[in-house]
C-alpha cells in the first residue's frame, strides 16, 4: 500500500518498542508519525518511500530494503550492520569494548551539549558496542574518504582500535543522514532533536518545521492547531478508505484468480490444448453455438475404421445438413495438408455410409501451442493453394484462436450468427461481423499477424 498526499513533514516512522514518555515526546515533536513494533507493522501502515525519517529502538534486529533510504537514527544494540557514509561501504558491530577509557571528539555545539548531558551519568564505556567500517570495493581513495566521513561524525571513541562508540554522518549519494547510537546512555529525545535540527540545514524539504519554531505546536494558535488536527483527521480517513479498497481489491483478485483457473480448464483449452482435451472443448463450444454434436469415437463399434472426430447437425427437424469435423492441435506447426487429406478419406467413408456427400468438411486446428497466441502463424498463410482446392469441395478451415475471439465478442443472443457463418463459409473462416457489448470488435488472427508484420511460416 502506498498513500500519496500532503501529510505534514517531517513524516517519521518509529520502529520498535519505545517507552511511552519518549513516544509522546516524539509525537509532539513531529506532525506526522507512525509507530510499529516490527517492520511488518510499519509496512501495513505506510510505504518507506513516504517516510522522511526512520527511528529504530534498541531491539530492532533488521531493516528491510528501502527502510534505510530515508534519514535514519538507530539506537539498536543488536542490528548487525547499516549503510556506510559512501556507496559501497557499511558500518557494523565490531564487538564490545573491554576497556573503560574513551575519547571525546569535537562536535557541533548542539550535539556537544547533548553528549555532555549524557556523560554526566557515564563513568566508563566497558561493554559498549564498537562500530567498524567495511569497504566493499577495493581502493585506497574510497577507504580514506569513508574513514574521514566516519571520523568526522564520531561521538565517542574507544581507545581500543580506536573505534567509534557512536557516530553520525551524511550519506552523500542520497543526501540523507544516518546516526547509530547503540547504547542506552544516549538520550533518545535529545539526540533526535539535535540530529534533525542539523539535517534540516541540508534537507529543508524533509524537515520544513525543524528549526522553525513558528511551525511548532507549542507556538501555534488554536486556529492553526484546529487546521492541523483537521489535516490529521483527513489523513486518517484516507488511510481507512485505502484499507477498505485494498480489501475489495484483494477479494476481487481472489475471485479473478478462481475464475481464470476455471476458464483455463474450459474455454481457454481452445488455445492451450491438443488431443482429446481440445476435441472435448471444441465439441462443447459448437454445442454452445447451437449445433447438435456427435462424438464419433463414442459412436463407433469395435473394429470399425477410424472416423472424423465430430459430426455436426443443425437443430431443426426438417434439416438434413450435416458436417464432418476433424480437430487437431500442434506444438510447432500451424496445421498440415495431411489433415485435409485425412478429411477427404473420412468423407469417402461418409459417402459409403450415407450415400451422399457431407454438406461441409471442417478442419479445426489449434496452431503452434508452444508460442503465445498473438505470435502464432495460421495454416492459411502457408497452405493457401491447398485450402482453395479444399474449399471447392465445401471445405472450411477454422483456427481455434478465431473461434475463441468470435465467442468472446458475440452477445449470447447472437450466437446463431456464428452458426450461420460456419454453415455458409468455405475456405478460411474469419468471422468478424459481430460486435461485443462494449462496442469493440475482436480482430482476427490474420489481422493481428498483418499488423505485427509477422512473415508466414515456411
Amino acid at each position: 500500500m502506498s498513500l500519496r498526499g500532503s501529510r505534514p513533514r517531517p513524516r517519521v516512522a518509529l520502529l520498535g518498542e519505545f517507552d511511552p514518555v519518549t513516544e509522546d515526546a516524539l509525537r509532539a515533536m513531529f506532525p506526522t508519525l507512525w509507530a510499529g513494533s516490527t517492520i511488518g507493522d510499519l509496512k501495513s501502515k505506510i510505504s518507506a518511500a513516504e517516510v522522511d525519517l526512520v527511528i529504530a529502538e534498541s531491539v530492532v534486529d533488521v531493516l528491510d530494503e528501502g527502510w534505510t533510504d530515508p534519514h535514519l537514527i538507530c539506537f539498536s544494540q543488536i542490528i548487525a550492520r547499516l549503510p556506510g557514509p559512501l556507496a559501497g561501504t557499511l558500518i557494523y558491530q565490531q564487538g564490545q569494548t573491554e576497556t573503560e577509557e574513551f575519547i571525546l571528539k569535537p562536535l557541533p555545539l548542539p550535539l556537544h551539549k547533548v553528549r555532555a548531558k549524557d556523560l554526566q551519568a557515564v563513568s566508563n564505556t566497558r561493554d559498549w558496542i564498537k562500530i567498524g567500517l567495511i569497504v566493499q570495493h577495493s581502493g585506497s581513495i574510497l577507504r580514506a574518504a569513508a574513514e574521514d566521513a566516519l571520523a568526522s561524525g564520531t561521538i565517542l571513541l574507544t581507545t581500543e582500535g580506536p573505534a567509534p562508540l557512536g557516530a553520525f554522518y551524511l550519506r552523500r549519494e542520497k543526501n540523507r543522514g544516518l546516526a547509530w547510537l547503540p547504547n542506552r546512555a544516549f538520550d533518545r529525545v535529545n539526540w533526535i532533536t539535535a540530529l534533525t535540527n542539523l539535517w534540516a540545514e541540508i534537507d529543508p524539504q524533509s524537515f520544513p518545521t525543524i528549526g522553525n519554531w513558528a511551525r511548532s505546536k507549542t507556538w501555534m494558535l488554536g486556529t492553526e492547531l484546529a487546521l492541523l488536527n483537521r489535516i490529521s483527521g483527513l489523513e486518517q480517513e484516507k488511510e481507512e478508505a485505502v484499507r477498505s479498497f485494498d480489501l475489495l481489491i484483494e477479494q476481487a483478485t481472489h475471485d479473478l484468480d478462481a475464475l481464470s483457473l476455471k476458464i483455463d480448464n474450459s474455454r481457454r483449452r481452445l488455445i492451450s490444448e491438443q488431443g482429446d482435451a481440445l476435441v472435448d472443448e471444441v465439441a462443447s463450444v459448437l454445442e454452445e453455438i447451437g449445433f447438435k454434436v456427435e462424438m464419433m469415437d463414442e459412436a463407433l463399434t469395435s473394429g470399425t475404421p477410424k472416423r472424423e472426430d465430430l459430426r455436426l447437425r443443425v437443430p431443426t427437424a426438417d434439416s438434413e445438413w450435416e458436417a464432418i469435423v476433424e480437430v487437431r492441435g500442434y506444438s510447432r506447426s500451424g496445421g498440415t495438408t495431411a489433415d485435409l487429406q485425412r478429411l477427404e478419406r473420412f468423407a469417402a467413408l461418409y459417402r459409403l455410409q450415407r450415400k451422399r456427400e457431407p454438406d461441409k468438411k471442417i478442419y479445426i486446428v489449434n496452431p503452434q501451442t508452444e508460442l503465445p497466441p498473438g505470435q502464432r502463424d495460421l495454416f492459411s498463410r502457408s497452405a493457401s493453394e491447398d485450402i482453395s482446392v479444399f474449399a471447392e469441395g465445401e471445405g472450411l478451415v477454422i483456427s481455434t484462436l478465431d473461434l475463441f475471439r468470435a465467442l468472446k465478442s458475440t452477445l449470447p443472443e447472437n450466437l446463431a450468427e456464428i452458426r450461420r457463418s460456419i454453415i455458409e463459409s468455405r475456405g478460411t473462416w474469419a468471422y468478424s461481423a459481430s460486435i461485443s457489448s462494449s462496442g469493440v470488435q475482436e480482430p482476427t488472427q490474420e489481422e493481428i499477424l498483418q499488423k505485427e508484420d509477422v512473415p508466414a511460416a515456411d
